[in-house]
């Protein structure tokens, strides 16, 4: 499976990243599905029936997101910069890194079922 690369980024929120965006009252978090620019996007905070609206002044950065476990087949337009990025840590990838450090081989061959498992996993070839 290839890895998004970031080729193209131009703000350090994109296609993949997590955001919290105010849902009534609350911080919900979202999942970006898409950024560009555009003069047209949704005010927070997001209410049942908000709309996408034209705003004068030009285009500025935005960001379509889907609301994450509530519904995720609405995608709604808003701004990047009404958006707050969350750093998800990959409790996976820490473990199976963990994992090669306390499995890691005294000499060439004899690695663990653990090790390659891992190795394998994190993109390495298990031998």
């Amino acid at each position: 499976m290839s890895e998004f690369t970031g080729c193209g980024r131009t703000d350090d929120i994109d296609f993949g990243d997590y955001v919290n965006f105010p849902y009534g009252s609350e911080m919900h978090i979202w999942k970006v599905v898409g950024a560009f620019e555009s003069n047209t996007y949704m005010k927070p905070p997001y209410t049942f029936g908000s709309e996408e609206k034209i705003h004068a002044g030009g285009v500025v950065p935005v960001l379509n997101i889907i609301h994450c476990g509530i519904d995720e087949t609405k995608v709604i337009r808003v701004r990047s910069s009404d958006c707050v990025k969350v750093e998800v840590p990959n409790p996976l990838r820490e473990a199976l890194v963990k994992i090669m450090e306390v499995e890691a081989p005294i000499a060439e061959g004899w690695e663990t079922p653990a090790y390659k498992i891992a190795q394998e996993a994190l993109g390495g070839e298990a031998k």
